[in-house]
């Protein structure tokens, strides 16, 4: 008879591994006096969990064809937009239609992304400005400089 565990054979062995390992990180914590490490994993956790999903959304973004970016608006390195046009008209626009013949969108959006004026960024919009092509709406969504780099006035 082997000394090893084996799954399949003690259903318990399932749960005492994990036990084990949070008791030694528990004990680690008590020595090392690093109160953080846990919320460091499980951030990093948190954060691998997400991946699938934000790659799919970031690729999205940089790689359809009627979405503009990085449209400057101003002299600033952030003064910048993104224009997420209805796919009617980025087709027009590819046909070569004239502008006097493009197809006018349902409604048009400016879109600020919120972030107190100092985390702001205009990429966290991309799933709301595709949704809206995709509705017909042309949403356009703009980069501003954050403070430190400027203040309230300036910053757009």
């Amino acid at each position: 008879m082997s000394s090893c565990v084996s799954f399949s054979r003690s259903s318990g062995a399932v749960l005492v591994t994990p036990i084990l390992l949070m008791v030694w990180l528990g004990r680690l914590i008590e020595l090392t006096g690093v109160r953080w490490l846990p919320f460091l994993f499980g951030m990093m956790g948190y954060s691998i969990a997400l991946l699938p999903a934000f790659a799919r959304g970031t690729l999205a973004w940089l790689l359809a064809p009627n979405i503009r970016l990085n449209i400057p608006y101003g002299n600033h390195r952030r003064n910048e937009l993104d224009i997420y046009l209805p796919i009617n008209i980025d087709k027009a626009l590819r046909r070569g239609v004239s502008v006097s013949e493009l197809p006018l969108p349902k409604a048009c959006v400016l879109f600020l992304p919120g972030g107190a004026w100092s985390v702001g960024f205009r990429g966290w919009a991309a799933l709301l400005g595709m949704r809206l092509a995709q509705e017909g709406i042309l949403a356009f969504c703009a980069d501003y400089r954050n403070f430190p780099q400027a203040d309230g006035y300036e910053a757009v």
